[in-house]
């Protein structure tokens, strides 16, 4: 009896252990990667639900809907493997960035004549959908400056905002 009791508690510390390591871990490549996948909203915002590519190949399109629980602007803001950040959208394609609540919001547009492509460097990236309502724009910051921290304290103190993620992983 005591053999199968043995056996059995094996049994479930294997099983266990093994669902304990398919729980999805990401390596935080620098503190643009970090900051950006760790940043939370307010507890007491809105919702934004996003869907759209988590994997892709080199040179794929990349695509994204977007739904905010408010109307507000929308910035979308990549930090890649290498800890490089980079502004997706607003882009020089598309400056206005208005998101109306609970309408879904697809970037690109269907039948836009620009895309969004998956490129080097390979790897996981993480990508936030971040909407504020307030007046502030953070393209400056993030454009040309690449400053991941001055731009979430911009977002911070912006009033009410919503955030999704995804994490998408760039195949060669």
């Amino acid at each position: 009896m005591k053999h199968y009791m043995a056996a059995g508690m094996i049994l479930l510390m294997t099983v266990a252990g093994i669902s304990a390591c398919k729980e999805e871990k990401y390596v935080h490549v620098g503190p643009k990667w970090d900051a950006l996948h760790k940043l939370t909203p307010p507890e007491d915002t809105f919702q934004v639900r996003v869907s759209g590519n988590v994997k892709a190949k080199l040179g794929e399109n990349l695509s994204f809907r977007i739904t905010s629980g408010k109307d507000g602007k929308l910035w979308i803001v990549q930090v890649d493997p290498q800890d490089e950040l980079t502004l997706l959208f607003p882009n020089e394609n598309v400056s206005d960035n208005t998101i109306s609540a609970r309408k879904s919001l697809s970037v690109p547009p269907r039948g836009a004549e620009w895309s969004i492509e998956a490129s080097e460097p390979a790897g996981r990236s993480v990508v936030a959908f971040v909407i504020t309502t307030g007046p502030i724009d953070i393209r400056d910051v993030l454009s040309e400056k690449k400053d991941i921290s001055k731009a979430l304290r911009l977002v911070n103190e912006s009033g009410e905002w919503g955030i999704g993620k995804l994490v998408i992983d760039i195949e060669n």
